[in-house]
């Protein structure tokens, strides 16, 4: 199984479009089902995230061969082209940074997750939701099954951002998105 945790339905709509995935009403978080996926849209921000990931992975237990990837948006340093697919290496909090496991040949930078909309730029990728996952994922997975694939919207920038342009930056990324959750 594959776990796919989103914060927004503008990034999670794409997915399941692309797999073909059927709503279900088990939880309180919309929860799509299909082809050994499993998404759930968490909403924004750390508590969100803990508990939409705490609520999916109690509702249906993970088995030893399963992965949980977070696929979204971040804002991210102005290198990083906006559009680019990358990957957490390491995870950023206030307290030390968290070494991740990560997928082969996708750009692999440190991502910081925030409390708060970021408007200042910063050397890491940067977004809310990812270390509230991580925290919730970790109490029924390893650590090297946890993956967190983001897709660079803006620079620091987050009026430049809407639905329509998250929507357009996960589809632009589906046939290698898929790829990446075959890969075990």
């Amino acid at each position: 199984m594959h776990y796919i945790v989103c914060a927004f339905r503008a990034e999670a709509r794409p997915l399941v479009d692309y797999f073909g995935l059927k709503r279900e009403k088990t939880l309180p978080w919309p929860l799509y089902r299909g082809r050994g996926i499993c998404l759930i849209v968490c909403g924004m921000g750390k508590d969100s995230a803990i508990a939409a990931t705490a609520a999916l992975l109690s509702r249906f237990p993970p088995a030893q061969t399963d992965i949980l990837v977070n696929i979204g948006i971040c804002a991210a340093p102005s290198q990083v082209p906006i559009g680019t697919l990358i990957q957490a290496s390491t995870l950023h909090t206030t307290k030390q940074p968290i070494p991740l496991a990560t997928f082969p040949n996708v750009r692999a930078i440190p991502l910081q997750s925030v409390d708060s909309i970021c408007k200042e730029a910063c050397d890491y990728a940067v977004d809310m939701e990812a270390y509230g996952i991580f925290t919730a994922a970790r109490r029924f997975l390893p650590k090297a099954q946890i993956r967190f694939l983001k897709i660079v919207s803006d620079h620091f920038d987050p009026e430049a951002v809407d639905i329509h342009k998250v929507s357009k930056l996960i589809t632009n990324h589906l046939t290698q998105l898929e790829t990446l959750l075959s890969y075990q």
